[in-house]
């Protein structure tokens, strides 16, 4: 899943956890320093604990690069 950063320690990470019924729920955990400070619901909560403006999203780079080597590669391959 997606994960940003902010000054101060702060982090987000979409997660999915057991929901009602068959279903999963997608929340967005928001920690500070490492230590979980609420399972949200909506951006909107997220909103009231850290400004918006100051997420950067996390880029993993290496599955960033393997993605554009494989595809690459299929490119290749067609051609």
């Amino acid at each position: 899943m997606r994960s940003w950063v902010a000054e101060g320690g702060w982090t987000v990470e979409g997660a999915v956890v057991p929901g009602s019924g068959f279903r999963n729920d997608t929340i967005l955990r928001v920690r500070r320093n490492g230590v979980r400070v609420r399972d949200c619901t909506s951006v909107r909560e997220v909103a009231a604990l850290i400004d918006l403006a100051d997420l950067c999203e996390v880029i993993d780079l290496d599955h960033a690069l393997r993605h554009r080597h494989r595809r690459r590669h299929r490119a290749h391959s067609a051609g």
